[in-house]
């Protein structure tokens, strides 16, 4: 993702390119990034398409940028398979970064547009509480998303919630590939929220009025069961269409349950007759346009969690996904550590069209949880170092797990009581403590990484949404 710089930050881009050069003395950020001399680096201004160790000084510019003022861009750089470098800006956050504002949101929202006794699941909010995402914990409760802030920068979130609701002329699958919480699940409802206030792109993007999560596996144990692939063959399901029938069938009697029993499938039983695709998704269009009424011209966002236990089988998932994404005023969003079994983009079928995962505010987090008032960000050798903080603590949050954040005594509790601990007097000696705090970070995200330096450069480059690596 790229972003234009305004000419009136021109100066202060000079007096970054004359600071760059400093990182090359820091021997932390050297043992980050190792690079090939055949790395290419793309931004907007300045451009850069550097050689050996140019790298090191495109980098600089951007992270003291971080600090540079509250307009500024930083780029923040996660462990993620793909797209994994984008821009985020440092403007205020609002009420998704509040304890219950999700939450309140949300029961507007469902008041105004969702709610209806002619429907179990939509009867009251209550009701629908219930059917929303949650994290699972070992020996605790699990943790309610839609109770927790979700810590995204405003300009971030609002690109995301615009990516969710592009119209395309061919029915898509969107999709968000991401390790395992990393904030995904959560995202989705979060943009859901945002693209109603955003409204439409000149009459062209979609308007979501109802928001429906259908998981597949874990979510404190509410999940639709799935379909072993030793039952599809019993079933003498040996054909591609059939399996992909089958996996219509399925999605229907899921979406049934859910909407109108206010339950989730366990087991699956086998029709005893298998209905065309075609005519299991006329009569599944039948049952979104009940659930729909109060608002029949509006949209159905159906969040698709851990498509992959659906079945082992892609034709049956393929077949699943698809009687809803070919349905008109539905857009289908799938979430996973892989992608959807579709083609991609440009295909005459039905397609997946991928969604980058959001990123961490890491600056809202810093204020929340690190004592930095004693650093002196007047100084720029203080300034320099906190932006590069910045970015290692965005790297150790991804591997430690976001969803710690929210978890007492995590091992992410035991990172900030560390950095914590040298940041107590950093009056003294700032330099130093600021360097042995991004030490401690780049220890957290590099312990099962040494020497690995083509997974470096995928995560600073990204890996492209057709590249094998990441092929069913």
């Amino acid at each position: 993702m790229r972003r234009s710089i305004s000419s009136s930050r021109a100066e202060g881009f000079s007096r970054c390119q004359k600071l760059s050069h400093r990182i090359s003395r820091l021997p932390y950020l050297h043992r980050m990034l190792k690079l090939s001399p055949a790395f290419s680096w793309r931004h907007d201004a300045p451009r850069y398409k550097p050689k050996q160790g140019c790298v090191l000084a495109a980098l600089a510019s951007l992270w003291f940028l971080a600090c540079w003022d509250t307009e500024s861009f930083v780029r923040y750089i996660i462990p993620h398979r793909r797209d994994a470098v984008r821009l985020a800006a440092t403007d205020d956050t609002r009420w998704w970064c509040e304890r219950g504002g999700v939450n309140r949101k949300l029961r507007d929202c469902f008041e105004e547009q969702m709610q209806t006794d002619a429907v179990a699941l939509l009867k009251d909010y209550e009701t629908y509480m219930a059917s929303l995402p949650m994290r699972e914990r070992s020996m605790r409760k699990p943790l309610k998303l839609y109770e927790l802030p979700f810590y995204v920068k405003e300009s971030a979130l609002n690109s995301f919630a615009m990516g969710m609701k592009v119209y395309e002329q061919r029915p898509t699958v969107a999709y968000i590939a991401a390790p395992s919480h990393s904030g995904k699940s959560a995202s989705v409802l979060v943009g859901f929220l945002r693209s109603r206030e955003q409204g439409t792109m000149d009459g062209q993007g979609l308007e979501f009025t109802h928001y429906l999560y259908m998981p597949f596996a874990n979510n404190g144990g509410n999940f639709h069961s799935g379909v072993d692939e030793e039952e599809l063959m019993n079933a003498n399901c040996k054909s591609t269409k059939l399996r992909v029938a089958l996996g219509a069938s399925y999605m229907r009697d899921c979406f049934r349950a859910q909407a109108f029993e206010k339950e989730y499938v366990d087991d699956w039983i086998f029709p005893n007759r298998i209905q065309s695709f075609k005519k299991t998704a006329r009569n599944l269009q039948q049952d979104v346009c009940e659930f729909m009424r109060r608002s029949l011209n509006g949209v159905l966002l159906v969040h698709v969690d851990e498509h992959r236990s659906m079945c082992p089988d892609p034709a049956f998932r393929r077949g699943a996904l698809r009687a809803l994404a070919e349905l008109p005023g539905v857009q289908v969003l799938a979430t996973y550590t892989d992608i959807p079994p579709l083609p991609a983009q440009k295909s005459s079928e039905t397609s997946r069209r991928p969604i980058p995962c959001l990123l961490p505010d890491v600056e809202t987090i810093m204020e929340q949880r690190l004592q930095l008032e004693c650093v002196d960000l007047e100084n720029e050798a203080a300034l320099l170092r906190v932006a590069t903080l910045r970015v290692t603590l965005g790297l150790a949050l991804q591997k430690l797990l976001l969803a710690a954040l929210h978890f007492q005594f995590s091992d992410i509790d035991k990172l900030f009581d560390e950095l914590n601990g040298q940041l107590l007097h950093a009056n003294v000696n700032v330099k130093r403590r600021l360097e042995n705090c991004i030490e401690l970070c780049n220890r957290k995200w590099t312990d099962d990484r040494a020497g690995k330096i083509e997974g470096l450069i995928d995560l600073l480059c990204g890996i492209r949404e057709d590249s094998m690596e990441v092929q069913e």
